[in-house]
């Protein structure tokens, strides 16, 4: 989508490569890329940004290359380079287009809006006919979701994040209601 948008340097900033849903969406990345009838640059991809110094770093970096665009793998990945970008006073989107490749309710009341890949995890499983033997909720949980940069973090959206994980254990299990452990936060 972006790549209709005019985007002509796209950086791609990629999580943990331990990760088997991050090298499927940088493969995703590279076949868009060639569709659109564009080489992948590898020197605009980084992979293993995991915590909120080392996209800072990637953000000065990829910027010092003029991208016109940032994708991020990840909702947290992309707040860490929204922050970066608003502490160096880079606007989105007349400065850089921002996307990211997982939409959750992190992005949800960004302004500008952040472009994102928005699908229902838990409807992909059933259609496939996947059910989980155990859901660990609070995963996307990051130190620096809990304590951003020493400031008091939002327990609301944290509140919110971890409910909405809840509402996928349900989703998969119906007989949720003998579980304490599915209590809503908040």
């Amino acid at each position: 989508m972006l790549l209709l948008k005019g985007c002509e340097k796209i950086g791609l900033v990629v999580g943990s490569r331990r990760l088997i849903v991050n090298l499927n969406r940088y493969r995703g990345y590279e076949e868009a890329m060639l569709e659109a009838g564009k080489s992948a640059d590898s020197n605009l991809v980084y992979m293993d940004i995991e915590n909120y110094v080392a996209a800072e770093i990637t953000v000065e970096e990829l910027m010092r290359k003029k991208v016109d665009c940032l994708l991020c793998t990840d909702d947290a990945i992309c707040l860490y380079v929204l922050n970066k970008l608003n502490k160096e006073k880079i606007e989105v989107p007349h400065m850089v287009k921002i996307g990211s490749f997982y939409n959750s309710n992190l992005l949800e009341n960004h302004i500008p809006a952040i472009s994102s890949v928005n699908f229902d995890a838990c409807e992909l499983g059933r259609n496939a006919g996947l059910f989980p033997d155990m859901v660990q909720v609070g995963n996307e949980i990051t130190n620096g979701l809990l304590w951003p940069n020493g400031k008091k973090p939002d327990y609301d959206a944290i509140a919110r994040l971890v409910n909405a994980g809840i509402r996928g254990a349900r989703a998969v299990d119906a007989d949720y209601s003998d579980y304490a452990a599915f209590r809503p936060w908040g």
